[in-house]
């Protein structure tokens, strides 16, 4: 997932965001549009890679309590803000 998440982000600059769900396509949306990449499904494990390689200790522990966290990423150089929160189905 996140070859192809650095992929989309460097290659296209109209991407305005990312949508990452457990348990679904990764999906993006560009000049209004939201599109799926259906070859790629996300895992609950690459969400929890994602917050544990990006988040501090003390962001972490905000997430189990609150259920949700506004942060940063960043991935190969480039950064994105960051909205994670639990679902049903898991991490998004």
């Amino acid at each position: 997932m996140f070859e192809k998440l650095e992929e989309l982000a460097k290659n296209n600059k109209k991407i305005s965001d990312f949508h990452i769900r457990a348990g679904s396509p990764l999906c993006y949306r560009q000049t209004g549009e939201i599109y799926m990449v259906k070859e790629v499904v996300v895992k609950a494990q690459d969400l929890q890679d994602l917050l544990s390689t990006n988040c501090s200790e003390k962001e972490i522990e905000h997430f189990k309590k609150n259920h949700e966290l506004d942060s940063a990423v960043t991935l190969s150089g480039l950064r994105f803000r960051a909205n994670f929160y639990k679902t049903l189905n898991g991490p998004a």
